[in-house]
């Protein structure tokens, strides 16, 4: 692909531009689990380490569900052989762990009801709602984990966004300068943490009691974020058919999760830091950590099966500024 370096101008003035304004997301759910295989949509998942098997990669970009958790990470080859590991069990530590696939995807019709149960509450938020969701069927729900939805609101002009950025009181980041050609702004959002999300064992575990109390098989519970914590923004590019992603995440857990097959590249970038190029479960992005107090992960993401290259995401990555 060509290259096309943005203006900032143009991009405010596309006719096709709207004020700030609120949109239905589709959520691609429980990462495996295929909620939505709309190719224009994401989501995130942050997995618990003891259940190694249950889960594979998923990506934040415009909302989705999530579990909650921490342990120790690492990154390891096709023969187990450990490739890089965290020195400590600091929160801040960054490394990629290799996960088995879900066993809910064993089960097409277990598929298709767990995706059906997310399916009609997310359909049912509005955008800037969270949610936390604890289905107590152990067919369903073999790991007994609450998950989390959420549905921020889509920022469809670009000159909006930032000053949504600015309003929110978002830390400064790096933004892509140059694209490959074709690609100008789709829409951008920014998120707050959950306001749960550093409690979340005690609230999953009040969650638990009260359905076994209840015996209500799905329990719902209506979650906040945290105005004080900024957590991510992104912004997504097109070029009509194909879409890039570009994500900054500020806080939360910071570990890549991929699947056993996933292929993870090391990759060095003009900076001077070093990321990873992973192509796993459809999808391929490099990723790279900046900073250390506190630390910004950047994620430039496409689909695996679309004409766009590594080299063409190595370009986003070169001209992030």
């Amino acid at each position: 692909m060509g290259q096309v370096r943005l203006s900032k101008d143009e991009l405010e003035i596309k006719s096709q531009c709207n004020p700030l304004t609120q949109i239905e997301i589709n959520i691609r759910g429980e990462v495996m689990s295929k909620i939505n295989q709309e190719p224009s949509q994401s989501s995130f998942l942050l997995q618990k380490p003891a259940m190694a098997g249950i889960f594979a990669l998923c990506l934040l970009i415009v909302g989705g569900i999530g579990t909650y958790a921490t342990g120790v990470w690492q990154l390891t080859d096709s023969k187990g052989e450990i490739v890089y590991e965290a020195e400590t069990l600091d929160k801040n530590s960054y490394i990629v762990k290799r996960e088995g696939m879900n066993p809910l995807e064993q089960d097409p019709e277990i598929t298709r009801e767990w995706e059906q149960i997310h399916r009609e509450l997310r359909d049912k938020m509005n955008a800037g709602q969270v949610m936390h969701v604890y289905v107590n069927d152990l067919s369903l729900n073999p790991i007994q984990t609450t998950t989390l939805l959420t549905k921020p609101v889509q920022y469809q002009d670009y000159g909006q966004w930032e000053k949504g950025l600015e309003r929110k009181n978002f830390p400064s980041f790096m933004k892509p300068t140059l694209l490959p050609d074709g690609f100008t702004f789709h829409y951008g959002v920014a998120e707050f943490d959950i306001d749960t999300y550093y409690n979340m064992g005690k609230f999953e575990q009040e969650m638990k009691e009260e359905a076994s109390r209840t015996g209500q098989r799905i329990l719902i519970r209506e979650g906040n974020y945290d105005e004080t914590q900024p957590s991510y923004s992104s912004i997504m590019f097109t070029n009509g058919q194909e879409e890039i992603a570009v994500r900054v995440q500020f806080t939360g857990a910071k570990r890549l999760f991929v699947s056993p097959d996933a292929k993870v590249e090391k990759v060095s970038l003009p900076s001077g830091k070093e990321g990873f190029y992973v192509v796993d479960q459809g999808t391929q992005f490099i990723e790279w950590v900046k900073g250390e107090a506190p630390r910004t992960i950047y994620t430039i993401q496409a689909k695996a099966d679309s004409k766009i290259s590594k080299e063409d995401l190595m370009l986003v990555a070169e001209n992030m500024k």
